[in-house]
């Protein structure tokens, strides 16, 4: 099982500099409102998919899903400070020594011959069409016994948005990428919880997540994914229900326990876990994703404000499993410096207990 274990960021974002050492299977990040949790998880995103250029202006839909109609409309917000030449750099290590690292820069804005077109009519068939650029240059090798680089390779790759409307991407030769990373926005949709539970259920795997989701609601006897959308039904009630219809809490835990048990080697990245969720589920949402994850082999990445979230993760804690958890507090001073502090999991249980306030 390869696992992220420190991951260096700069540069990105509202981080000027940030290290996390010992990441475990389980990380958790708390600190107050700003203090750059989302962004983090952001960065593990980028950087697992370091070889696709498109990616840098995919993060801000995370964000502001309208952002996907001009995709490097508001790049510039990437950038700390929103100042260009702080250009993002994010450096990984890997529990099998490997190491990665990329930086994000905006290219000069290039001219092409082409057509105008401005929402969807054609303005002029022959003019200069300016397009914005992003570059990302990326590192790859491997760690040896001394705590040099060794074996070390390099790439580039843009991702070029045209006033036209149109874009180009490059395709990176010689390299394949291993790592996978997937998002989870504070909000669902429907849309995501039916393509993941299909997933699930062409592997022949729903009543994994079946059983999980009837501890949710006892009253739930089938989850079904048709055509348009995925439908759950209810005892005593005649008709699928639309999990769109459902609450906001059902559909984040069917989505979550959705990804955790459907795909195998990524790193899931969930921001604001306890959105929408009561506390009541706590328990069973940790004790069934750290599960999960083990058993997978995922790498779970998860934001929170939430102090009965951290209550119910240190109750979820035991022998077995407190080893692959860890929680991480950001902090930033007046000056904008920032530091994590790394608590395991035997640390989490004797902080919880003793009432301490691990999320400042």
């Amino acid at each position: 099982m390869t696992l992220y274990k420190d991951i260096t960021i700069k540069n990105f974002r509202g981080i000027s500099e940030l290290k996390l050492e010992g990441l475990k299977s389980v990380n958790v990040f708390l600190g107050r409102n700003n203090f750059g949790k989302t962004t983090i998880l952001e960065s593990v995103f980028l950087l697992s998919g370091m070889s696709n250029a498109s990616l840098p202006s995919r993060v801000n839909t995370f964000r502001d899903p309208a952002q996907s109609l001009n995709p490097l409309g508001q790049i510039e917000y990437i950038f700390h400070n929103v100042q260009l030449q702080n250009k993002p750099t994010i450096t990984g290590i890997l529990t099998d020594k490997q190491y990665r690292s990329m930086c994000i820069s905006l290219s000069d804005t290039k001219t092409i011959q082409g057509p105008i077109v401005r929402n969807g009519m054609l303005m002029s068939s022959e003019q200069k069409v300016k397009a914005i650029c992003l570059s990302i240059n990326s590192d790859y090798g491997t760690i040896n016994s001394d705590g040099k680089i060794v074996n070390k390779r390099s790439f580039k790759c843009d991702f070029c948005t045209y006033e036209n409307g149109q874009y180009s991407q490059d395709n990176v030769k010689g390299y394949q990428e291993f790592l996978s990373a997937q998002y989870i926005a504070s909000d669902t949709s429907a849309f995501q919880i039916s393509d993941e539970l299909s997933s699930l259920i062409r592997a022949n795997r729903k009543d994994d997540v079946l059983e999980l989701v009837r501890l949710f609601d006892s009253k739930i006897t089938n989850v079904e994914v048709l055509p348009d959308s995925t439908y759950i039904a209810f005892d005593g009630v005649d008709k699928l229900i639309p999990i769109s219809m459902c609450g906001d809490g059902l559909k984040k835990f069917l989505y979550i326990i959705s990804c955790v048990a459907g795909r195998k080697n990524k790193v899931l990245l969930i921001d604001e876990i306890d959105n929408g969720i009561h506390f009541s589920v706590y328990p069973l949402l940790w004790k069934s994703i750290i599960r999960l994850a083990k058993q997978n082999e995922i790498q779970l990445m998860i934001t929170t404000h939430s102090k009965e979230v951290l209550q119910e993760l240190a109750n979820s804690l035991d022998t077995e499993n407190e080893n692959d958890v860890c929680v991480y507090t950001i902090t930033k001073n007046n000056d904008d410096i920032m530091h994590s502090y790394r608590y395991d999991g035997e640390s989490i249980k004797t902080a919880i207990y003793n009432q301490l306030e691990l999320r400042d």
